[in-house]
């Protein structure tokens, strides 16, 4: 017990049994031999509006927010010539139903708060809406809804969006981890990601074919390539989005 306290002040790695060593070893030895393997080049593109999206950024941040409500995504998506689906805030009814009409039906409606992360836990979120008697209806619903369950969430209003066709979600993150810099994660997306954790990671920048490797790590992989009559997903624009955000 000594020993081990000594290593753990002066942060040396340390294991009861040899296997979990190894285990340790195998993935620092990967990591290296992936480092050495031939990759191609970073590809650049030259309509993502860097300065605009860091100047944004830099914005919010002196406004002290802890993280991003979905229309200032949007706006920084956009910027990296990310694909995004056109979407407005509305602040009351008669607003949604003007902007779904525009949009053309179906739409979604999503709650935009600052005090809200997850908008599906407060029933902040109704989709495949049909008439502008679904989007009153849906309004004064969720705008209930969230009253109830986060009486002090201040509200922005609820976005309207048009409702994309059914296909396969995907999720795609970024973290600046302390030791290896900016990292870059994909796996399938959907409400379960978190309880499934069928991702894999990047260093980025990341070019083409690490991106194609990474894609391929996940043990669901297969169901982008069209299982059981499934068409197979646009693995191309895939790679392309995951350049751009690793940029």
């Amino acid at each position: 017990a000594k020993g081990i306290k000594i290593l753990q002040e002066n942060e040396i790695p340390h294991y009861i049994l040899p296997e979990s060593m190894s285990k340790a070893y195998s993935r620092a030895y990967n990591f290296k031999c992936s480092l050495e393997i031939k990759h191609s080049e970073i590809e650049e593109f030259e309509d993502i509006k860097v300065n605009e999206a860091n100047s944004l950024l830099e914005q919010f941040e002196r406004e002290g927010k802890a993280f991003l409500t979905e229309d200032e995504t949007v706006k920084i998506l956009d910027l990296f010539g990310l694909p995004i689906v056109e979407s407005v805030i509305a602040k009351n009814e008669d607003e949604a139903v003007k902007m779904a009409d525009k949009f053309g039906y179906p739409i979604a409606m999503k709650i935009v708060s600052k005090d809200i992360v997850h908008k599906f836990d407060v029933k902040g979120v109704a989709l495949n809406i049909k008439s502008g008697r679904e989007v009153k209806e849906s309004f004064q619903r969720m705008m209930k809804n969230v009253s109830e369950l986060e009486p002090t969430a201040e509200i922005k209003g609820i976005l309207i969006q048009k409702m994309i066709e059914q296909g396969q979600e995907i999720i795609l993150g970024l973290k600046n981890d302390p030791i290896f810099g900016s990292v870059i994660m994909f796996g399938l997306g959907g409400t379960f990601v978190e309880v499934f954790r069928d991702v894999s990671f990047r260093i980025a920048p990341i070019d083409r074919l690490s991106i194609e490797e990474m894609m391929k790590e996940i043990k669901s992989y297969k169901l982008l390539t069209g299982v059981r009559g499934k068409k197979s997903t646009d693995i191309k624009s895939i790679v392309e989005t995951i350049q751009r955000l690793s940029l």
